[in-house]
């Protein structure tokens, strides 16, 4: 878009100098935006990963026998908001470049959800 000839690992600052960048700040403020809602998707991306790899159901026994987990109401409210999240990435007009990771944490919380609704009916 600036006309640099030069690959991104050989770009100086006189690269950038010499493309006048205030010329070019509408382009620039474009790739900046488009940048930024980028890696908003990034971090919510991350941030459902961070999540559920470290989560571990909180387990008490009963009367001995089994253990069934406390805390249902947090463990509900961390899926639906992260399910609610991806609803709002999905919207984004930066879904595209994450869709590989959104889709299959989508499916993963959605059959997590009915599982966990079957398993509090029990």
């Amino acid at each position: 878009m600036l006309k640099i000839k030069v690959y991104f690992q050989d770009l100086t600052l006189l690269n950038l100098w010499q493309a006048d960048l205030i010329k070019h700040s509408k382009i620039l403020n474009e790739v900046l935006s488009e940048a930024r809602g980028e890696m908003i998707l990034e971090e919510f991306i991350r941030s459902i990963k961070d999540c559920w790899a470290k989560y571990e159901l909180e387990l008490i026994r009963y009367q001995n026998k089994c253990r069934l987990i406390r805390g249902w109401d947090d463990l509900f409210t961390q899926i639906d908001e992260h399910i609610n999240n991806i609803a709002s990435m999905k919207m984004s007009p930066y879904y595209k470049v994450f869709e590989e990771d959104i889709v299959p944490w989508d499916e993963k919380l959605q059959r997590i959800r009915i599982i966990f609704d079957n398993w509090i009916d029990v």
